[in-house]
């Protein structure tokens, strides 16, 4: 199982470059979510990975987007899927459905929805606008298991997206945290927004992990994307495993092939990152409210229809 990632801002040139400079790529991932203007970079990628889908009917492709440019993101893609004779495409969608509502049954289940940095707490005067769950790799699972060719999701944690592309590969039961975090790991690594090159992550035949970049990728030039995934780990945990990274290193075991060792982990708090958009009043401009919930709190969206299907949902 090979997974590419195709860097924000890339083109079709690069797409094609990525998708050639790995035999047998079975699923190429766009992050996206987080990034000004990341609806408009994959709205523009469509028509390329419209092609891909095309010449390559196995290839899955995975993408984020932030919950302003989601419904715009799918709604093009299904309607150029139908254009191109495509409409039995199969779409998938997944996200939260932590619409405002729930936050009050949020509260009313003990949650105190305090400040994620600060642990302040959220005003009874503020005026609430969305509620959207950072869900892991399990959503995605669901959808890629029923063999969606595209797959849109919104704002999922940082390495969903390869993890739910991988993760049936992997052949690992939930327990095994340690197999998980090192899966996670090089997701993070390989979807980190810092890595301006291609990157690939494969499952090997005995089922080990390698990142795989091309020949000039250096142990220093990872090492320094690690040091910076230490502190994003820190700063925002997996919602799967608690990983440590303090004593883990990256090992070359051929050209353009490396491998982690060792990760300290432990099972997750059994929370998920929530961000609530609110208003100190009806005049004011939006602003963003970091938390969390208890998983047992969170319900996700996970639906797949073919592209025809989704352009009639979405029209009418």
């Amino acid at each position: 199982m090979l997974v590419a990632c195709l860097p924000y801002g890339s083109d079709d040139s690069q797409l094609r470059r990525v998708l050639a400079g790995m035999p047998a790529v079975d699923a190429v991932v766009l992050p996206a979510a987080g990034v000004d203007e990341g609806a408009v970079w994959l709205e523009q990628l469509l028509p390329a990975l419209r092609r891909e889908i095309f010449l390559q009917p196995e290839l899955q492709i995975l993408v984020s987007v932030d919950r302003e440019g989601l419904e715009s993101t799918l709604r093009t893609a299904a309607e150029m899927l139908c254009q191109a004779n495509s409409e039995e495409t199969s779409l998938a969608r997944t996200g939260t459905r932590g619409e405002v509502g729930q936050v009050v049954e949020w509260l009313a289940a003990g949650e105190s929805l305090a400040h994620s940095r600060t642990g302040a707490s959220l005003s009874d005067e503020a005026i609430l606008d969305t509620a959207s769950i950072r869900f892991g790799a399990a959503p995605i699972v669901e959808v890629c298991e029923i063999g969606a060719s595209l797959v849109i999701s919104e704002s999922p944690a940082p390495g969903s997206l390869i993890l739910g592309a991988i993760y049936q590969s992997l052949g690992i039961a939930g327990n095994d945290w340690h197999r998980l975090a090192t899966a996670e790991t090089l997701a993070r690594l390989v979807e980190s927004p810092h890595e301006a090159r291609p990157l690939w992550l494969e499952v090997t035949d005995d089922g080990q992990l390698e990142l795989v970049g091309l020949p000039t990728l250096t142990v220093e030039m990872l090492e320094a994307s690690l040091e910076t995934l230490r502190e994003e780990v820190a700063r925002d945990p997996s919602p799967a495993v608690t990983i440590g990274l303090d004593q883990t290193t990256i090992e070359q075991i051929a050209p353009g092939r490396f491998s982690l060792h060792p990760i300290t982990v432990q099972p997750a708090a059994g929370r998920y990152a929530v961000e609530i958009t609110y208003r100190e009043s009806a005049e004011a401009p939006p602003q963003k409210w970091p938390t969390s919930i208890s998983r047992l709190q969170a319900e996700w969206e996970a639906q797949v229809w073919t592209a025809k299907e989704w352009s009639q949902r979405l029209s009418s």
